[in-house]
């Protein structure tokens, strides 16, 4: 319980560690009804300048916890967001998808993202990738969230200042002398008259799954006085089962209501698109959802998480494999979590225990992301939890990793 192992050298733990051994000690005892739970094991690991990998084996919970912490600080370290195969739609393993980004070993910790369709891949949130906006809802795009409520999400702004809060989609298509028109969504069609924008990175057009038909306006990219702007092409219309071509340049207007897309104006017009979220106060560079937030300004709302954000009792109360992210007080420090479940070895956990969990490793705000057999975490290109699925990692659709490379 007492030993701080970095590589093969041992020796005794530090002040910093045997505080968090003991707050997590006593977590365990008020999760147990009172039976303090014993930290058999106890590993920390530099793997990075700023960058610390420590493993938890509680008993009897049982729990077996990886924790990875970056100091935000360090120069050349910040934290980035993959796609599976770099696409918009499509399936891959955390660690294929750092051995395919890391050719200089600059990935040196992993843990899967956002919750994700498990027949396309597709991410259920708004997703922001290098600055680009990938995806944007009003709403959640799940089946599961009965609530149909703007989800808490992770954002990074492009100052590399991280935010958990509940953002939603606000786009607009301006015609010069006119006011702005607003975008229902980016890359996702909602079962409305609104107009959204598809953009290259969604690959196809919509297809619509309420058996209408979609009113489709291309739009062709034009530089007009040093901006990027778009010229409006030609009206058309989609079966609702089929696909038209590709999207290989500019982008389209989407919407079920053919009246909408026509009052913008008459093919050539120049259009200007503004693609953001709201309430978000500085441009992202990253932005990736989850569900739901479990820490604010350092306590739990775990206990509210069914009401204020649509989950139920067999996923909130339930014990499960966890996966979650976090940042400290004062914004410095990164924090990602992996809880094994499932397994005899490890039980998983309930919402409640997991922000408990949470807050004793110095989260100040917190939030669940994809678990059960998507939870992974990979550390120098390894995975290094035990993944519930019977067939080993999971294929997931997005990946948050931390990234060091050389700074001058």
């Amino acid at each position: 319980m007492s030993e701080h192992t970095i590589g093969s050298a041992t020796k005794p733990a530090p002040e910093w560690w045997r505080r968090t051994v003991a707050a997590v000690v006593l977590l365990a005892a008020c999760a147990a009804g009172g039976t303090a739970q014993q930290i058999d094991t106890v590993a920390s690991r530099q793997i990075a300048p700023g960058v610390v990998w420590r493993q938890l084996v509680a008993r009897p919970g049982p729990w077996s916890i990886n924790v990875v912490t970056a100091d935000l600080r360090q120069p050349g370290l910040r934290l980035e967001l993959l796609r599976a195969d770099d696409q918009f739609h499509g399936r891959e393993t955390v660690s294929s998808m750092v051995r395919r980004h890391d050719s200089a070993g600059s990935i040196v910790a992993a843990i899967n993202a956002d919750f994700f369709d498990l027949v396309t891949g597709e991410s259920e949130s708004d997703l922001v990738i290098d600055g680009e906006p990938w995806k944007g809802v009003p709403l959640t795009d799940s089946r599961q969230d009965h609530s149909h409520s703007v989800r808490s999400q992770l954002a990074i702004t492009t100052t590399g200042k991280p935010v958990i809060e509940r953002l939603a989609f606000a786009g607009s298509i301006t015609v010069a002398g006119h006011q702005p028109v607003g975008l229902s969504a980016l890359n996702f069609l909602p079962d409305t008259s609104g107009i959204a924008f598809y953009s290259a990175r969604a690959q196809h057009p919509p297809v619509d799954s309420i058996g209408g038909r979609i009113a489709l306006r291309m739009l062709a990219v034009v530089e007009h006085g040093g901006d990027s702007m778009y010229e409006l092409g030609p009206l058309a219309m989609a079966e609702a089962k089929g696909r038209s071509g590709a999207i290989t340049r500019g982008a389209v207007l989407a919407s079920m209501n053919s009246a909408a897309l026509d009052a913008l104006g008459p093919r050539g017009t120049l259009v200007h698109v503004t693609l953001g979220f709201r309430p978000a106060a500085s441009p992202l560079r990253l932005l990736v959802g989850g569900w739901p937030r479990l820490v604010v300004h350092g306590q739990s709302v775990a206990d509210s998480a069914d009401a204020l954000e649509g989950t139920s009792p067999s996923f909130s109360v339930t014990r499960h494999p966890r996966t979650g992210v976090g940042f400290s007080r004062d914004s410095s420090r990164l924090i990602l979590i992996t809880i094994d479940g499932r397994q005899e070895s490890s039980s998983g956990v309930s919402l409640t225990e997991f922000a408990g969990l949470m807050r004793t490793l110095g989260v100040y705000e917190g939030l669940n992301l994809d678990g059960g057999g998507s939870t992974t975490m990979v550390i120098n290109g390894i995975v290094v939890n035990h993944p519930s699925d019977a067939t080993g990692e999971r294929a997931v659709g997005n990946a948050l990793v931390v990234v060091v490379r050389p700074h001058d």
